[in-house]
Protein backbone atom coordinates (compact mmCIF):
# COMPACT_ATOMS: atom_id res chain seq x y z
CA UNK A 1 0.00 0.00 0.00
CA UNK A 2 1.01 3.27 -1.46
CA UNK A 3 -0.41 6.32 1.22
CA UNK A 4 -1.41 9.38 -0.46
CA UNK A 5 0.86 11.83 1.47
CA UNK A 6 3.77 9.30 0.21
CA UNK A 7 2.18 10.21 -3.70
CA UNK A 8 -0.21 7.19 -3.60
CA UNK A 9 -2.90 7.85 -5.78
CA UNK A 10 -6.04 6.36 -3.71
CA UNK A 11 -8.58 5.78 -6.35
CA UNK A 12 -7.11 2.59 -7.34
CA UNK A 13 -9.76 0.13 -5.66
CA UNK A 14 -7.56 -2.73 -5.94
CA UNK A 15 -4.87 -1.08 -3.21
CA UNK A 16 -7.43 0.27 -0.62
CA UNK A 17 -8.55 -1.97 2.36
CA UNK A 18 -11.33 -0.55 5.16
CA UNK A 19 -9.61 -0.75 8.71
CA UNK A 20 -10.25 -0.31 12.05
CA UNK A 21 -8.97 3.31 14.08
CA UNK A 22 -6.74 1.13 16.14
CA UNK A 23 -4.78 -1.09 13.19
CA UNK A 24 -5.07 2.35 10.72
CA UNK A 25 -3.13 4.07 13.70
CA UNK A 26 -0.84 1.25 13.82
CA UNK A 27 0.24 1.44 9.47
CA UNK A 28 0.53 5.02 10.28
CA UNK A 29 3.14 4.80 13.19
CA UNK A 30 4.92 2.27 11.01
CA UNK A 31 4.99 4.21 8.14
CA UNK A 32 5.54 7.93 9.47
CA UNK A 33 6.56 7.37 13.28
CA UNK A 34 4.30 7.42 16.34
CA UNK A 35 5.78 11.23 17.08
CA UNK A 36 4.92 12.05 13.67
CA UNK A 37 0.98 10.74 14.17
CA UNK A 38 0.35 12.00 17.67
CA UNK A 39 1.36 15.14 16.64
CA UNK A 40 -1.03 15.28 13.68
CA UNK A 41 -3.69 13.54 15.85
CA UNK A 42 -3.54 16.48 18.20
CA UNK A 43 -3.75 19.43 15.31
CA UNK A 44 -6.51 17.44 13.64
CA UNK A 45 -8.24 17.74 17.63
CA UNK A 46 -7.52 21.49 17.78
CA UNK A 47 -9.00 21.79 14.35
CA UNK A 48 -12.31 19.81 15.44
CA UNK A 49 -12.48 21.52 18.60
CA UNK A 50 -12.26 24.84 16.65
CA UNK A 51 -15.02 24.17 14.20
CA UNK A 52 -17.34 22.73 16.86
CA UNK A 53 -17.12 25.86 18.69
CA UNK A 54 -18.32 27.52 15.27
CA UNK A 55 -21.01 24.74 14.55
CA UNK A 56 -19.41 23.10 11.57
CA UNK A 57 -21.92 22.94 8.52
CA UNK A 58 -23.38 20.37 6.07
CA UNK A 59 -24.67 21.75 2.85
CA UNK A 60 -28.05 20.59 1.93
CA UNK A 61 -26.52 18.50 -1.56
CA UNK A 62 -24.30 16.42 1.76
CA UNK A 63 -26.25 15.89 3.67
CA UNK A 64 -27.52 12.38 3.15
CA UNK A 65 -24.31 11.00 2.41
CA UNK A 66 -23.18 12.66 5.87
CA UNK A 67 -25.60 10.89 7.19
CA UNK A 68 -24.70 6.97 5.34
CA UNK A 69 -20.87 8.16 6.62
CA UNK A 70 -21.63 8.65 10.35
CA UNK A 71 -24.39 5.25 10.57
CA UNK A 72 -21.49 3.34 8.64
CA UNK A 73 -18.68 4.33 10.91
CA UNK A 74 -21.10 3.99 13.78
CA UNK A 75 -21.89 0.69 12.67
CA UNK A 76 -17.88 -0.21 12.57
CA UNK A 77 -17.46 1.20 16.44
CA UNK A 78 -16.69 4.81 15.80
CA UNK A 79 -18.20 7.04 18.61
CA UNK A 80 -18.19 10.64 17.56
CA UNK A 81 -17.98 13.22 20.85
CA UNK A 82 -22.01 13.77 21.07
CA UNK A 83 -21.03 17.78 21.45
CA UNK A 84 -19.28 17.05 17.97
CA UNK A 85 -22.25 15.48 16.43
CA UNK A 86 -24.79 17.70 17.79
CA UNK A 87 -23.51 20.84 16.76
CA UNK A 88 -23.08 19.57 12.92
CA UNK A 89 -26.44 20.75 11.74
CA UNK A 90 -27.12 21.26 7.77
CA UNK A 91 -27.57 24.66 6.16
Amino acid sequence: MDPRARGGAGDDPNKLRVVCKSHNRLLAEEVYGRDHVEHAIHLRQQKQNARSRAGAVVPKEHAETHDKLLKGLTHMGYRPAKHVEHSIRCS
